[in-house]
């Protein structure tokens, strides 16, 4: 299996094709989404999903790996409430999905584990906000 970063970010970009626009990497809904470390200078309205420390040390008995991400979600410059909605729109989408097959991942199941955490701003003066996932997944194989 790969990263959770990455299937995290493949997830939104479906949900987003399929109803609430949440973005996509060729930024073509004015929000790009990334999978990795570090987010782009621009465009201002950004996603970065990170891979987390696992949740759980798994148990030998099962399948099951508990990965965590931490979803970064940057707003344009002076628009706070851009930001927070689209923060919130990851959350209500994300959270409490159960058995969704994704690359060659099951996700058992997918839970906020942490709310909306406001970060500031950067330098360019963009407000940041984090939201945190716990997973349960195995291989759909």
């Amino acid at each position: 299996m790969g990263p959770s970063c990455e299937d995290i970010k493949d997830l939104l970009e479906t949900i987003g094709s399929s109803g609430e626009d949440i973005g996509n990497f060729a930024a073509t809904s004015g929000w790009s989404i990334h999978a990795g470390t570090e987010m782009p200078p621009s465009p201002d309205t950004c996603i970065l999903i990170k891979d987390g420390p696992g949740a759980n040390v798994p148990n030998p008995n099962f399948t099951y790996e508990y990965p965590t991400v931490q979803i970064l979600v940057r707003g344009a410059k002076g628009d706070y409430l851009l930001g927070y909605a689209k923060a919130t729109a990851i959350k209500n989408n994300l959270n409490g999905r159960k058995h969704v097959v994704v690359n060659d991942a099951e996700y058992i199941q997918i839970v906020c584990s942490s709310d909306i955490f406001p970060l500031g701003r950067d330098t360019n003066q963009r407000p940041l906000f984090s939201l945190n996932f716990e997973l349960q997944r195995t291989s759909s194989t």
